[in-house]
């Protein structure tokens, strides 16, 4: 697992917001009841990752972006020097991360990245169990994010 830099700052929400709005796990379907209250100036702020990756009270806000082409969707593997070690080697059909101090600025993390090629539904389906965890429950859900 990446260690996070003495320094670096994530957004996060609180969780009682999102309780109330509706909380759920994976993906959901309905932004707009979501996006408006998380996203409202002083319904989000800045913590110390160390602290928002062990403080339930919070939840982190990661953006997850699926790149595709028809009914084909970007595949990647992380190689060895991925910036989180439980990554390492995994399949994933996502770009994303945390957001840090809104610094006009995005860097890639990822010292190598490895056969990146446009994947079908089958083909996904058939490395669904080598995929990084969002990017299994994308590929569940590939049907809906792609129509």
């Amino acid at each position: 697992m990446r260690v996070a830099q003495p320094d670096e700052n994530v957004l996060v929400v609180p969780r009682s917001l999102f309780d109330e709005l509706g909380a759920f796990h994976g993906l959901n379907f309905e932004p707009e009841k979501y996006l408006r209250a998380l996203l409202s100036r002083g319904n989000n702020f800045f913590l110390p990752r160390a602290q928002a990756e062990t403080d339930p009270s919070h939840k982190q806000i990661i953006p997850y972006a699926l790149i595709a082409h028809g009914d084909t969707v970007l595949h990647y593997v992380r190689g060895k020097k991925a910036g989180e070690q439980r990554l390492v080697a995994k399949g994933s059909i996502g770009i994303g991360g945390h957001m840090n101090d809104p610094e006009p600025k995005v860097q890639k993390r990822e010292a190598m990245i490895t056969n990146l090629s446009f994947l079908n539904r089958e083909q996904l389906l058939a490395v669904r169990d080598n995929l990084e965890t969002w990017s299994q429950l994308c590929v569940d859900s590939l049907g809906r994010l792609l129509s």
